[in-house]
């Protein structure tokens, strides 16, 4: 039975360090700055789900508009405006009318 116990313990401890080593959190590489400054990161996503809900905002007070007054209007830049018209019309929240002004609506 000695030897039982002695395998059963060395097998608690291999686990317990193997669990030890598994909680540890992966180190995040970083690229090197060279002593600039660097840019906090984005989350285009938001950004552009927070500009698709202020451009149904505007066309839900204002009416259809087209892309330029959107854009003007905006506080985000066309970039970001043309994403978030992309976004809503994949989600069937807006019309399409018009080819060469083409004017944006609500469904």
């Amino acid at each position: 039975m000695a030897t039982t116990k002695k395998a059963t313990k060395r097998t608690t401890a291999k686990n317990k360090t193997a669990a030890k080593t598994a909680r540890k959190p992966a180190a995040k590489k970083t690229a090197p700055t060279n002593g600039q400054a660097v840019a906090a990161p984005v989350d285009y996503l938001y950004e552009i789900g927070v500009t698709a809900g202020e451009i149904w905002q505007k066309l839900d007070d204002g009416g259809p508009m087209s892309v330029a007054a959107l854009v003007r209007e905006s506080s985000a830049s066309r970039d970001t405006v043309m994403q978030a018209i992309g976004w809503l019309a994949r989600e069937e929240k807006i019309t399409l009318d018009g080819d060469r002004t083409r004017q944006i609506g609500l469904r």
